[in-house]
């Protein structure tokens, strides 16, 4: 794959116990069993430190909302501008593709940044099938060419946003995967 693209920041302050908060839930989803106690070791007293502001928006299997994808959404029909995203799995939901198409349809400057290499070839396929669909409404679409991108970035309108998550842009099911799977495969053999 060559070149590996991806991005990072530092977190401090109060933010860091929120996504440690996060991970404590999502162990003890996954684990069932083998929870980890919330014992005050890791969860150590923070002081303030000065920087920019953070928010964490936390999702997953264990909540009943998607707050990810609404967040997603929020910032696409709040935008005035621009929306800028790079992603290495670009498979969004119809509520989100919807939104990127009225976004550019509307003026707005919507640009979409994948992979050249994939590392899912799966994946990238159907990603590819999804920025074909936005392209009419004038999204456009860029590969990153110097190896893999895996960077999730964003940029909304003045608002830049560093992402752990491809929650609202990948929202693929496990059988959505395997249905693009099955059929992939069923193209290669035939092909």
């Amino acid at each position: 794959m060559g070149y590996w693209r991806d991005a990072a920041v530092r977190i401090a302050g109060t933010a860091v116990l929120l996504c440690q908060l996060r991970f404590f839930f999502d162990w003890n989803y996954a684990t069932k069993g083998r929870h980890l106690d919330y014992d005050h070791r890791y969860f150590p007293d923070i002081t303030t430190s000065a920087g920019a502001p953070v928010q964490i928006v936390s999702g997953g299997p264990d909540t009943y909302w998607n707050p990810i994808k609404e967040s997603y959404l929020k910032m696409i029909n709040s935008a005035t501008d621009t929306i800028y995203i790079q992603t290495p799995y670009f498979i969004p939901g119809d509520s989100v593709r919807d939104a990127l198409r009225i976004a550019a349809l509307s003026g707005l400057d919507v640009r979409i940044m994948i992979p050249n290499r994939p590392d899912h070839p799966f994946v990238y396929w159907a990603g590819l099938s999804f920025l074909g669909q936005l392209l009419d409404s004038g999204v456009r679409a860029y590969t990153y060419d110097n190896g893999f991108l895996h960077a999730r970035r964003s940029w909304w309108t003045k608002w830049p946003r560093l992402s752990g998550a491809q929650t609202g842009i990948c929202e693929a099911s496990v059988s959505t995967l395997r249905r693009m799977r099955l059929f992939m495969i069923r193209l290669l053999r035939e092909g």
